[in-house]
């Protein structure tokens, strides 16, 4: 059973609280309705000041303007994430911005919560670990090393590509296979 939802594990350091604006995000939210009702999930788009990412608690489907988060850099030392924006980062921040740092062709990175997709034969992490924490972003990175699309065991899927819309045809496609 996931653990449940208590915000970030992270120190947030606002370089600014001003919207982002980020089109993109914004007009491909509406296409990840159908995750909503799955425990929500995050996702992010690379730039090249950072990477924008869905704030935390953030409705997939429904993503407004304030929802966006500049995430700039990641200090571990500290676990500190250095954003811009008017709402704290998704929880995951660590791990997209471990993702994007290990993988420098990755433009796009979306994490979804369906239980039907954990079910499917695919790269799986080899243990669980707590959400939004450097461990759980480390096992991401070794199984993206396999593949990019993974699961991250008991918790969700990530899928890794260049665009956003490629990151959500590889789950689409996933979600159909037997």
């Amino acid at each position: 059973m996931p653990e449940e939802y208590m915000g970030t594990k992270f120190v947030t350091s606002f370089l600014g609280r001003e919207k982002q604006g980020c089109p993109e995000m914004l007009s491909f939210s509406g296409k990840l309705a159908q995750f909503e009702d799955k425990n929500n999930g995050n996702f992010s788009l690379r730039c090249t000041k950072g990477f924008f990412i869905s704030s935390g608690g953030s409705g997939l489907g429904h993503l407004k303007e304030d929802d966006v988060v500049l995430v700039k850099d990641y200090d571990a030392a500290t676990n500190t994430v250095l954003a811009q924006g008017p709402k704290e980062p998704s929880s995951e921040s660590i791990m997209h911005y471990l993702i994007y740092q290990r993988f420098p062709e990755t433009g796009a990175i979306l994490h979804v919560h369906d239980p039907e997709l954990l079910e499917k034969d695919i790269t799986t992490t080899g243990k669980e670990a707590p959400y939004g924490t450097p461990e759980i972003a480390e096992l991401a990175l070794k199984a993206l090393n396999k593949s990019s699309i993974i699961n991250l065991k008991a918790h969700g899927t990530v899928c890794i590509g260049t665009t956003l819309e490629e990151c959500l045809g590889k789950i689409l496609n996933l979600r159909r296979t037997k």
